[in-house]
């Protein structure tokens, strides 16, 4: 699996620590096959070669001794406990099939109770001293879930307890557990029923636990899911970036620190992307309370921007005033200030035009123009200098703005919608 992953890497396909990784605020979202998947990704070649080895050690003889079909459920199921634990247990995201090699470990345990004369043998003697290597070595390293481990080697238990013995244990009188008392009532159908009905309740009850269970407050991946809201909403996937910014913001102690501006501005963003004007204000409301100054000045930008879009001119207009004045003589070699200030001052224009309210839109238009050496703000004002102009019946005077307004893009090569609407206006004036 892992290495079929490296082919379609390779060819620029998903990455499986994305798409199939244990991730708990996936798993809440609904992706419950990563309870699944975890366990055939491996997090290198190392990672895939450990085990392999281990599986390699354990695996036979527990296939040996409970037949190819009892062995497989085991292991499936002890991989799906693992994950299970790992979701109920700690946020860390996670893969490997370690888990499922802890559930055969569970598994001898239980030939282990059930057979004093496998306990006398070598390969049991060894197989504890590997699980309790493994297990001490989990938790003096930190880059391990050994609540993985830990809910593999009881979700082994409990499966093979309730499965039973096949293969080698069926084919030779007196093998393993086939006798004394314990092994009578481990093949009773009371006992695999109470096992079968343990393993369900741990189960259930570790996927409740993980789903109620709040984030941790953990800085590594608050900045990990903020990095990847990022990305993703520069994929254009807004959903997933509003998801991991919320993520982000929730595992954070400071509720009044970067992150949560940084997060709120994906949020915003990606919302009015997806077309929630209305949702995204008050987050943009958030970002004009911060103590950052650029995070106050994007929040009156995209509340602006969301207020125009719901047609609410008005407010729109008072946040673009708002931002030049606060903002507007700002540093013009800030990345996209010109283009902010551009488009805030078209929400002026544009909602005095939307509103008839030509008189104010003529003073507002005046005011852009004076002391500016902007070609595009000059004109801007101009063109919508024009409108009112027409509006207010000096047809002479918006002759003369537009006039001006062709000059100034003719001269400086400006273009897109300002020179076609130009353009537009000077044909319909005649």
């Amino acid at each position: 699996m892992y290495s079929a992953f490296l082919i379609i890497e390779g060819f620029g396909g998903p990455d499986p620590y994305d798409a199939f990784v244990k991730s708990n605020e996936m798993i809440k979202a609904g992706e419950a096959w990563r309870l699944i998947t975890p366990m055939f990704l491996h997090g290198g070649l190392a990672h895939l070669a450990l085990n392999s080895y281990s599986l390699f050690i354990v695996g036979p003889i527990v296939e040996i001794i409970y037949g190819h079909g009892r062995f497989l459920a085991i292991y499936l199921a002890a991989g799906i406990m693992g994950n299970v634990m790992s979701f109920a247990m700690t946020p860390q995201h996670s893969l490997g099939a370690s888990g499922a090699i802890f559930g055969l470990m569970g598994a001898t345990l239980v030939l282990m109770a059930l057979d004093a004369g496998f306990r006398r043998q070598t390969f049991a003697v060894h197989m504890l001293a590997m699980l309790a290597i493994n297990t001490a070595y989990g938790f003096t390293n930190p880059g391990i879930d050994n609540f993985a481990h830990l809910g593999g080697l009881a979700g082994g238990a409990l499966v093979s307890a309730a499965v039973g013995m096949g293969g080698l244990a069926r084919k030779a009188p007196g093998s393993v557990g086939k006798g004394g008392k314990a092994s009578a009532i481990a093949r009773s159908r009371p006992f695999k029923a109470a096992m079968v009905a343990l393993a369900l309740a741990m189960a259930v009850l570790g996927v409740w636990r993980g789903i109620e269970r709040p984030p941790e407050l953990w800085p590594d991946l608050s900045l990990g899911h903020l990095d990847e809201a990022y990305a993703r909403f520069e994929a254009n996937d807004f959903e997933g970036a509003i998801m991991h910014a919320e993520e982000a913001y929730a595992r954070t102690e400071d509720d009044d620190g970067p992150i949560r501006d940084y997060a709120y501005d994906v949020i915003c963003a990606s919302n009015m992307n997806l077309g929630r004007y209305a949702q995204a204000v008050p987050f943009a409301t958030a970002l004009i309370q911060s103590g950052n100054p650029a995070f106050k000045s994007r929040g009156y930008y995209l509340r602006a921007m969301c207020y125009l879009n719901m047609e609410d001119h008005g407010r729109a207009r008072n946040d673009a005033e708002v931002w030049m004045m606060t903002f507007g003589g700002g540093d013009r070699e800030v990345d996209d200030y010109m283009g902010v200030r551009h488009r805030l001052m078209d929400v002026i224009l544009s909602s005095y035009a939307s509103e008839g309210m030509a008189e104010e839109g003529l003073a507002a238009a005046e005011r852009f123009r004076q002391g500016d050496d902007d070609a595009y703000a000059l004109a801007l004002g101009y063109y919508y200098g024009a409108l009112c102009r027409l509006a207010l019946g000096d047809a002479d005077g918006a002759r003369e703005d537009l006039g001006m307004a062709l000059g100034l893009m003719e001269g400086s090569g400006l273009g897109g919608w300002l020179a076609a609407a130009a353009e537009e206006l000077a044909e319909a004036m005649g």
